[in-house]
């Protein structure tokens, strides 16, 4: 059996067959997931806070690349539009 934590307050380990992938919790395990968060609200708020623990620094630079390629983006199109019939002609087109 493997054994991984379920909950998010890592409260509850839950057993894990590796042949058939079955999980299985002892008694009284899934009341205590259940209980962990009072609300939908507060278990959203400590899931949002789990995964930004783990990957804030990964998003954030992400972020920051896909800022610089869209700046690279606009930029590019700023210098170009004076070549495309487009700016010339307004309206959509289906050229």
């Amino acid at each position: 059996m493997l054994r991984h934590f379920e909950s998010m307050q890592r409260r509850v380990t839950v057993d894990e067959c590796p042949q058939c992938g079955g999980e299985w919790l002892d008694a009284g395990e899934l009341a205590t997931i259940r209980s962990e968060y009072t609300n939908e609200d507060e278990r959203d708020r400590a899931t949002t806070a789990y995964f930004d623990d783990l990957f804030k620094v990964q998003v954030d630079a992400q972020r920051a690349d896909d800022k610089a390629q869209a700046d690279r983006v606009e930029r590019f199109v700023r210098k170009v539009r004076f070549i495309l019939p487009s700016y010339y002609f307004q309206g959509k087109h289906r050229w």
